[in-house]
């Protein structure tokens, strides 16, 4: 059964170009996160703070974070176990 419209021919500089468009940003990407943690540790020795501290608040450890961890796992306090172990 021959087709009414044939598959369009593939747009190869499109093609190249998003490929390298997306390869690029994965460097400069990659470039930016080296810079901005070298410079959060800078920025912690400076201050006086722990580059432990930092690199926890930096990867995503903040508070508000940790807190709703443990309220939706069913802590009650630091002590207590979690209705989910019971």
């Amino acid at each position: 059964m021959p087709l009414d419209d044939p598959q369009p021919a593939m747009d190869w500089d499109s093609l190249c170009f998003n490929a390298a468009v997306f390869v690029a940003g994965l460097i400069v990407l990659e470039i930016g996160s080296d810079k901005f943690i070298e410079h959060t540790a800078i920025a912690a020795h400076r201050l006086g703070i722990s580059q432990t501290l930092i690199a926890l608040l930096t990867a995503g450890a903040e508070w508000e974070e940790a807190s709703a961890r443990q309220s939706a796992a069913g802590f009650s306090s630091v002590t207590d176990r979690s209705p989910l172990y019971n």
